[in-house]
């Protein structure tokens, strides 16, 4: 399969993530529609469901064990040939031809069931909101000076972002084009450190205490990240 650096390179970016939800390593399936992961992390904390747009049937399954030598071998090259050979990744350029070892899919410790990641997060979709990018960016923004655990607060067209440090609070308030019903829950700093790895708008799902759920789709590719609630006390909300 023929593509090119800047959108393989994304799409691992949006498996691969960093810090508390970096992925080292996930199964994929080529299909005629696309190339599919779905993987969660050894915490349980987070999970992912992406496809890239396109034909990799060719692949089969493939399992990867260095999401970041994968990302990083990528950004080195253009125009790109996927293809897959025995138990190796084969990347081919204009000058370049980059080969990969394969692990077996048994060994591959992130691997997640689609039906079961489906049936796990049914519950938490609904009462939807788009976050534009620029709303992102204020959420990122604010939450770099604090650096803390969020809580979450909806009801109509607007939600409030609350982060506390200490005795110091920042209330970030924005206006939303969605009607929500009354939600609230409590965040670890990841869900803002995953809206940041995407870059559009985003679709977000928010139940009080439960998962959220964040969504977004390009033409080249769709992804859905899965995200477990902190437990709220009367200390943190």
């Amino acid at each position: 399969m023929k593509t090119t650096k800047d959108v393989l390179e994304k799409f691992i970016s949006l498996i691969h993530l960093t810090g508390a939800i970096e992925l080292k390593e996930c199964l994929m399936e080529g299909t005629k529609k696309s190339l599919k992961v779905c993987a969660v992390t050894p915490s349980k904390t987070f999970a992912l469901k992406a496809e890239l747009k396109g034909d990799y049937s060719d692949l089969g399954i493939v399992g990867i064990d260095d999401l970041n030598l994968l990302e990083k071998t990528i950004s080195l090259m253009n125009d790109i040939d996927l293809t897959k050979k025995d138990n190796t990744l084969m990347l081919k350029g204009k000058a370049v031809k980059n080969k990969l070892l394969l692990r077996s899919p048994q060994y591959i410790l992130t691997k997640l069931e689609e039906e079961k990641y489906n049936e796990v997060s049914k519950n938490s979709k609904g009462n939807e909101f788009v976050l534009t990018q620029g709303d992102i960016t204020k959420i990122y923004d604010y939450y770099s000076i604090f650096k803390s655990s969020i809580i979450l607060k909806g009801d109509k067209n607007e939600i409030t972002i609350i982060l506390k440090k200490g005795e110091n609070t920042s209330e970030l308030k924005l206006k939303i084009r969605a009607t929500v019903k009354p939600f609230e829950s409590l965040m670890a700093g990841i869900f803002v450190e995953a809206l940041k790895n995407i870059d559009t708008e985003v679709k977000v799902s928010v139940k009080t205490d439960l998962p959220v759920i964040i969504e977004a789709e390009t033409e080249n590719y769709k992804v859905e990240y899965f995200i477990a609630s902190l437990k709220r006390t009367e200390k943190n909300g």
